[in-house]
């Protein structure tokens, strides 16, 4: 075996995870949005998407609490379903 190489064998394992996702109706006023967005990471939610009409919370299944969202008074009418 004088002179061959062997590449070693590199395994990563991914996880899928699933996700809820959050969605809001979006403040008029970009200092509400940026409130909300701060309240709601402050209750677990990882990563968030702005549309003109929403604001998009995503959280990982295992993490959601839906009892955390009835003091942020935004989330009244929010909506979640799997993302």
């Amino acid at each position: 075996m004088a002179g061959r190489y062997i590449r070693p064998a590199i395994f990563i394992k991914i996880r899928k995870m699933n996700y809820y996702r959050l969605s809001c109706p979006k403040p008029q006023e970009e200092e509400q949005t940026e409130i909300l967005i701060a309240r709601l990471a402050a209750v677990g939610f990882e990563s968030f998407e702005e549309t003109e009409t929403h604001v998009l919370a995503y959280i990982p299944e295992k993490e959601f609490d839906s009892n955390s969202l009835t003091e942020i008074e935004d989330c009244k009418t929010c909506s979640k379903r799997n993302a």
